[in-house]
C-alpha cells in the first residue's frame, strides 16, 4: 500500500536522533492503517508531500493504538510516524531542536500533524513559518484569547517586527465570557477574523474559509465540551462537541496552504479510552483532508477560475474583485497589500454584500481600517 510502511526507513539523519521510534507494534490488516513507526533505518529522505506525525511526550501510545485500528481509506497520501520527540530539561534546546525537525519536514513539503500537552509547540510552528515565508496566516481554535497558545504568540505578536511577519489570525470558537475587553483591543491592532462558539454552531461550514487560508493552526482542547473529552488541562462544560472537532481536523487537513497541525493541551493521565479515540479520529480526519485537497491556488490566468468584478458606489475604491474555483466553488476576495494584492477566502455571505455595492467587513479589516 502506498501509505502505510512497516517502519519509517526514510528518516534523514539529521533530524532522526531528535525522536525515539514507537515501542509498540500494532495490529495491522489489510483494511486498518496498520503499523507505521516500529523501528529506524537511518536513509536519506522523508517521501515529498507526505503526512508525518509526531508527538512530544510518551502519553500518546493509547492514541495510536486507536489511531492505526482505524480504517484506511487512503490511496494517495504517505504517512509517516516519526515517534515521540526527545525532551530534555532544557526548554531552549527543545525549541531550537523542534524548529530544526520543521524546518526539515517545511522543505520537504511535508503536512505536519503533532500531538503534545505543551503549548509551546504553536510558537515553534510560527517560528518557522516566519522563516519561510512572508506574511504568514494563523489560525488557533481555542476558547479564550488567553488560552496557553493563544498567549505564547500573542506576545510576540505585540512586537512590531513581529507583528510585520503576520497578515490574518483567525480564532475559532472562542466563548465572550472568557475574554476581556483589552483582549479585544490587542487584537484590533492585526487583521483578524474570529468566530464565536455559537457563530460556529450557526453554520460550521464557514471555518473552512478561515482554515483554507491558514499556513499552521493550533487546537486547543480544552475548547472541547467537558462531556466529550474529559483529558483537559482547564475543564469547561461548552465547548466544541466531538464531531465539530473532527469537523474542524478536515478542514484542516484540507487547506492548500496548512504546513502544521498542532493537537495540544491535553492531560496525559486521562488519555485513554474515549478520550483517546476523539483524538485518534480528529487525527483521522485530518489526513482524510490531506487526501481530498482541492489543489485549486487562485490565479486568473488559470481556466479552473472565474473572475468576478464587484463595481462599488460612492466607495473610494471602484470595484473588489473575487474568484471562484470551477473545481471546488470557493470563493476569493482579492485584498490590498502594500503595492500588492492577495487572495483571501472568504464566504458567499461575503460575496453576496460586494454584489449588492457594498464592502464586506473582512475587506477593511485586511487594510488595517
Amino acid at each position: 500500500m502506498l501509505q502505510i510502511e512497516e517502519y519509517w526507513t526514510q528518516i534523514n539523519p539529521m533530524i532522526e536522533n531528535f525522536f525515539q521510534p514507537l515501542s509498540t507494534k500494532f495490529p495491522k490488516t489489510s483494511k486498518t492503517l496498520g503499523s507505521i513507526g516500529a523501528s529506524v533505518a537511518k536513509s536519506e529522505d522523508i517521501a515529498d508531500d507526505a503526512v508525518v506525525i509526531f508527538s512530544i511526550g510518551d502519553e500518546f501510545v493509547e492514541v495510536r493504538k486507536s489511531f492505526y485500528q482505524l480504517g484506511n481509506h487512503f490511496t494517495n497520501t504517505v504517512i509517516v510516524d516519526l515517534g515521540m520527540f526527545r525532551s530534555t530539561t532544557s526548554h531552549k534546546n527543545n525549541q531550537a531542536g523542534l524548529k530544526e525537525v520543521l524546518y526539515y519536514l517545511y522543505e520537504k513539503r511535508a503536512k505536519v500533524l503533532i500531538l503534545s500537552s505543551d503549548s509551546n509547540v504553536a510558537l515553534a510552528q510560527w517560528q518557522v513559518e516566519r522563516e519561510f515565508q512572508t506574511p504568514v496566516d494563523a489560525a488557533m481554535v481555542v476558547r479564550s484569547f488567553d488560552s496557553p497558545c493563544a498567549d505564547y504568540l500573542f506576545e510576540y505578536w505585540k512586537q512590531q517586527d513581529e507583528k510585520d511577519h503576520l497578515f490574518h489570525l483567525s480564532i475559532i470558537g472562542f466563548q465572550s465570557y472568557f475574554n476581556t475587553m483589552t483582549s479585544y483591543d490587542e487584537l484590533n491592532q492585526v487583521f483578524y477574523d474570529n468566530m464565536r462558539l455559537g457563530e460556529f454552531r450557526a453554520n460550521p461550514h464557514a471555518v473552512e474559509t478561515l482554515l483554507r487560508e491558514s499556513d499552521f493552526a493550533c487546537f486547543d482542547l480544552n475548547s472541547l465540551k467537558f462531556s466529550d473529552f474529559t483529558a483537559q488541562t482547564n475543564p469547561c462544560p461548552n465547548g466544541f462537541y466531538s464531531e465539530e472537532a473532527c469537523l474542524i481536523s478536515r478542514y484542516a487537513g484540507i487547506s492548500n496552504k496548512l504546513n502544521t497541525f498542532s493537537l495540544l493541551e491535553s492531560n496525559p493521565k486521562q488519555l485513554k479510552g474515549t478520550n483517546a479515540a476523539l483524538l485518534a479520529q480528529m487525527m483521522w480526519y485530518f489526513v482524510d483532508g490531506v487526501e481530498n485537497r482541492y489543489h485549486d491556488i487562485p490565479d486568473p490566468k488559470n481556466t479552473n477560475f472565474h473572475l468576478i468584478h464587484c463595481p462599488l458606489e460612492n466607495s473610494p475604491i471602484p470595484e473588489i474583485l473575487f474568484i471562484r474555483s470551477l473545481v471546488s466553488n470557493r470563493l476569493w476576495m482579492q485584498v490590498p497589500l502594500g503595492k500588492n494584492a492577495r487572495w483571501t477566502g472568504c464566504t458567499e455571505e461575503e460575496f453576496s454584500i460586494a454584489s449588492q455595492g457594498e464592502i464586506p467587513e473582512k475587506w477593511f479589516r485586511a487594510i488595517g481600517f
